[in-house]
C-alpha cells in the first residue's frame, strides 16, 4: 500500500494486497461543486466497467459533498454481474427462491422447487463466484480501513456509501476501524442491500457514528436469499430486513425495485427518493 500524491485519487496499490489486487478511486464530483466534505462511494457487482462510475453520476448534486467512487476488482465484479443478471431473468431459479421462502424451507430446495440439471448447475456457478467476490470484498474492507487510518481523506468529513458487496465492505471497514477506536473518521454510512448480519452483535460500531447510519433493505431480495440460504438466515441478513439497534435508521425500498436485488440501476432513484443525506 502507499500514497503517491496527495488525498485519496493519490492512493495506489503498490503490490498485490491478500487477494484483491484493483483498488482505485476515481473522481465523481459536479464540476460546480466546492463542498469541503467527501463522500467515498463503492459498487457492488455490475454488468460492465463503466457502471463503477456512471451509476454514481450526480451524486454529488445530489448530497451536494465531493464524491469519489472506488473502481475495484473490476473482473471479479463484472462476471459475478452477468451470472446475478442472468439469475434475475431466470423464472425457475426465482420461482424456486420464492417457493422456499414462502415455505421457510431451503435445505435442498433447489432440488424440490427447481428439478432442471441446468437450474442446479447455475445455483453453484453463483455460489463459487460469490464466494470468491466475498474474499476479495473483506480484504478490500480491510484496505479500505488502512486508507481513512492513513489520513488519505485529510482532515474532512467523510461519508461511506455503498450497494450490495460495496456494502460489506464499506461494513468490514467499520469493524476495522472500531478495533483502531478511530470510529471518528467517518461522519455517516449508508449500506444498501448489505450482505452482512443483522444481528446487533455485530454493529456494535454504529453507535459511535457522529452523524447517520442507513440500513437500506429489500423484504424481496431474491438473490440475498439465495445467496444466504444455508448461513445467515438463521441470524437475519441486513439487507433483508430492519437492523434493530438504537441509531440505525432503516429504510424499506421494496416497493422502489422493480426487479428485486437490482440495486445498481436504481441508486439514483433511491437516493433521491429517501432523502439519505438531508
Amino acid at each position: 500500500m502507499g500514497l503517491a500524491g496527495a488525498g485519496i485519487l493519490g492512493f495506489k496499490m503498490k503490490r498485490r494486497i491478500g487477494s484483491v489486487k484493483e483498488f482505485q478511486f476515481v473522481d465523481a464530483s459536479d464540476p460546480m461543486s466546492s463542498a469541503s466534505a467527501l463522500t467515498l462511494a463503492i459498487s457492488g457487482w455490475v454488468t460492465n466497467p463503466d457502471e463503477f462510475t456512471e451509476i454514481w453520476q450526480g451524486l454529488s448534486a445530489t448530497v451536494h459533498e465531493e464524491v469519489k467512487c472506488l473502481v475495484w476488482e473490476q473482473d471479479v465484479l463484472c462476471e459475478l454481474g452477468t451470472m446475478v443478471s442472468n439469475f434475475l431473468y431466470n423464472e425457475a431459479l426465482v420461482a424456486a427462491v420464492q417457493f422456499a421462502v414462502k415455505k421457510s424451507i431451503f435445505s435442498g430446495f433447489l432440488q424440490v422447487a427447481a428439478g432442471p440439471t441446468s437450474v442446479i448447475g447455475s445455483s453453484q456457478m453463483i455460489d463459487n463466484e460469490w464466494s470468491v467476490a466475498m474474499n476479495r470484498t473483506d480484504t478490500a474492507g480491510k484496505l479500505l480501513a488502512e486508507l481513512l487510518l492513513h489520513g488519505a481523506q485529510g482532515s474532512r468529513p467523510v461519508s461511506l456509501v455503498g450497494y450490495t458487496l460495496g456494502a460489506r465492505m464499506i461494513f468490514i471497514a467499520m469493524e476495522e476501524l472500531e478495533k483502531h477506536n478511530r470510529l471518528d473518521l467517518v461522519e455517516n454510512v449508508v449500506l444498501i442491500g448489505a450482505p452482512v448480519s443483522s444481528a446487533p452483535d455485530y454493529w456494535k460500531w454504529s453507535r459511535c457514528v457522529a452523524g447517520r447510519v442507513v440500513n437500506v433493505f429489500c423484504e424481496q431480495d431474491w438473490l440475498l436469499y439465495f445467496i444466504f440460504r444455508t448461513t445467515y438466515l438463521k441470524l437475519g441478513v441486513a439487507g433483508l430486513e430492519p437492523v434493530i439497534v438504537p441509531g440505525v435508521e432503516n429504510l424499506n425500498v421494496t416497493e422502489e425495485l422493480e426487479l428485486k436485488s437490482n440495486y445498481h440501476e436504481n441508486l439514483k432513484v433511491i437516493l433521491d427518493a429517501l432523502h439519505l443525506y438531508s
